[in-house]
């Protein structure tokens, strides 16, 4: 059974090594950026939990519409933001294709209709586009470099119903 659970201290080696596993085209970000995420929001930072081994983690926190926070850079806090992006997504090869990303997106979506939120978004790399485009999301135009995501990253939105 997969449980999907928010993010403890003890979780990190494995999220890493999670991470380590699945960005080719970037160079991961340290701990310590990836923890700044957690901190500033906690509720909206998770893992996927399956025999007590984690299998996948989701780092999301509020952010304004329109925009895309730096990769490599700490957060010190989150702005006031009626939306949330989703910095970072990633699943174990071992537990790929069983639809453990549509479990994680719709626990943050059920977070984000009880918190009055009004949009996702994210930067989709290394081909990721078609599977957010399965989740609703569409390419948006954002007026900001994006060269540190890597080849080819693309802004994308999910508008959220009223």
């Amino acid at each position: 059974m997969i449980i999907i659970r928010e993010i403890i201290a003890c979780d990190w080696q494995a999220i890493l090594h999670i991470q380590a596993e699945s960005y080719s085209e970037i160079e991961p970000e340290s701990v310590h950026v990836l923890q700044s995420k957690w901190l500033v929001s906690t509720e909206t930072c998770i893992v996927a939990e399956e025999n007590q081994q984690i299998i996948a983690y989701c780092l999301a926190h509020p952010w304004d519409k329109n925009s895309a926070p730096p990769l490599f850079t700490a957060l010190t806090h989150c702005p006031t933001a009626t939306g949330l992006f989703i910095h970072d997504l990633a699943i174990s090869p071992i537990a790929r294709g069983r639809g453990i990303g549509r479990m994680i997106f719709d626990y943050l979506s059920d977070y984000a209709v009880k918190n009055n939120m009004h949009f996702f978004s994210l930067v989709a790399i290394q081909n990721a586009t078609h599977f957010w485009k399965k989740l609703g999301f569409q390419p948006a135009t954002l007026n900001k470099s994006l060269h540190s995501y890597g080849k080819n990253p693309v802004y994308m939105q999910l508008i959220l119903q009223a």
